[in-house]
């Protein structure tokens, strides 16, 4: 419906408000029933949002890159092997690793390899136009694993903060 039935339905609900209700106090009381939200309703609402949207750009800024790098590499990378130069076991498992492509030595740092010996050997996955760009997890599987995660985000974040939202709220009068 548009704005202007809607106009008119609380022009009616006043109306009838008002010629039920002989007591002013009790009309008035009918009428509060129908008031719009508080202040603290709508900034409760608000920071509900404001949450949801904080964590979409958040994976935006910081998960969207990495799920594009490991789709690159998961349609055309080539493998190599790679050498464990440092581990990192408390910090999430990672390790640093060294690895030759095109006649050029490379290093990067990767993830599950936190307790690989130093000078063990791992398997690189890495962009052939570009060995910056590296791997040592099979890439598909990696895209899959930040892919999953973050659709579920989008798609159930909004739907809780309207859950939330919406339970804050009093009944609609009828």
């Amino acid at each position: 419906m548009g704005g202007g039935a809607a106009l008119r339905r609380r022009a009616d609900a006043i109306a009838a408000a008002v010629r039920t209700e002989h007591d002013p106090a009790r009309a008035a009381e009918t009428l509060r029933c129908r008031r719009a939200p508080s202040f603290a309703t709508v900034t409760q609402t608000l920071s509900r949002w404001l949450f949801v949207v904080t964590l979409v750009g958040f994976g935006v800024v910081f998960i969207v890159p990495r799920m594009v790098e490991f789709y690159r590499l998961s349609q055309s990378s080539e493998v190599t092997q790679g050498e464990v130069t440092e581990t990192f076991p408390e910090n999430h498992d990672t390790c640093k690793y060294r690895f030759v492509a095109n006649g050029r030595s490379y290093e990067a740092t990767g993830r599950h390899c936190g307790r690989a010996p130093i000078g063990g050997s791992v398997t690189i996955h890495f962009d052939p136009r570009d060995p910056t760009h590296s791997t040592n997890e099979d890439p598909h599987a990696a895209f899959i694993n930040e892919l999953v995660p973050f659709v579920l985000a989008i798609l159930l974040g909004p739907m809780i903060a309207a859950f939330g939202a919406r339970r804050g709220r009093p009944p609609a009068a009828g």
